[in-house]
């Protein structure tokens, strides 16, 4: 009896010994991705907020404004520039600025006629 018992236990006992170390081994294997993992959220991190950073100097109005004053010869635009739509028609020698004729609606808004259609 003894004898059978112990020929139950000893291999068990082995097995037990084996799947510890598998899932020990498993185990560390596992920590180490999770503190890769960790490393590289960090480092996207870092990198989101030197992106926002930049986004936000790439956006700024003064500078933008800068950019195409250079580049593009814009100029801020002068009281004078804004007309109505009957008076940029008469500087440019038509109706009105699209070439159609515009109408006033009943709540007060331009509506603009071109080839028939009724345009907001």
């Amino acid at each position: 009896m003894r004898r059978l018992l112990t020929l139950i236990i000893v291999p068990a006992t082995l097995a037990m010994v084996f799947a510890l170390y598998a899932i020990k081994n498993d185990t560390r294997l596992l920590d180490e991705r999770v503190g890769e993992l960790a490393r590289m959220i960090e480092r996207t991190r870092a990198e989101v907020a030197t992106l926002r950073a930049d986004w936000g100097y790439l956006t700024e109005p003064a500078r933008i404004e800068r950019l195409a004053r250079e580049h593009l010869g814009y100029r801020p635009m002068q009281p004078d520039q804004i007309v109505s739509l009957e008076e940029a028609g008469r500087r440019l020698g038509r109706g009105n600025s699209h070439g159609g004729t515009s109408e006033r609606r009943p709540d007060g808004r331009l509506s603009a006629v071109i080839d028939g259609s009724v345009r907001p």
